[in-house]
């Protein structure tokens, strides 16, 4: 398989997902916009929870037309807040709608490691 390019998009992913993946076998994606505080606690407790399963992490604004462009052209329109559980190269395992505490979050990482 060819190693995907870092630097443009993968799997028709954003760069900094193509990235996480190609570190991490298990990449939690949150989805956020950074005008809800809501949204910023939910990106928040995501990290935390990554950390803790010793998953990637990355936060892709809605706002930021090269993070979101690819994810709606591959996924169509998706609730904000949302996680997406990948796992290596581009698989999506999980999607939660909304918010998720950290817990949730390791729960997710270790079923998706598990499939």
């Amino acid at each position: 398989m060819k190693t995907p390019s870092i630097r443009g998009t993968a799997f028709g992913l954003p760069a900094p997902l193509a990235v996480e993946l190609h570190k991490h076998k298990i990449v939690v994606a949150a989805v956020y916009s950074p005008r809800s505080a809501s949204d910023r606690a939910t990106v928040a407790a995501s990290r935390t929870g990554a950390r803790k399963a010793h998953s990637g992490f990355v936060a892709l604004d809605v706002t930021d037309r090269r993070r979101a462009a690819p994810l709606a052209a591959r996924f169509g329109a998706l609730p904000v807040p949302s996680l997406l559980i990948f796992r290596r190269p581009d698989e999506v395992v999980l999607r939660l709608d909304g918010g998720a505490d950290a817990d949730t979050v390791v729960q997710a990482v270790r079923d998706a490691s598990s499939r």
